[in-house]
């Protein structure tokens, strides 16, 4: 079974995400690996850690929230 993410990336939302999907704006690390497409994340620089949709999320390219992470 492939992976999208691995633990511990930075992960923002991607751009085709719809508006009406709740997720969180910022960049994320991923802590946990769920089955059926989910992961767990948590939201850098807070506590707060959320299930959401793999397929919602793309890689951060960004360094400079890289480095956050």
């Amino acid at each position: 079974m492939a992976f999208k993410f691995k633990l511990g990336e930075i992960i923002v939302p991607s751009r085709e995400t719809p508006a009406s999907v709740n997720v969180p704006s910022g960049p994320s690390e991923v802590i946990a690996i769920q089955l059926n497409g989910y992961i767990r994340v948590q939201v850098v620089g807070t506590h707060k850690k959320i299930l959401v949709r793999a397929e919602d999320y793309e890689i951060c390219e960004d360094e400079t929230l890289v480095a956050m992470g």
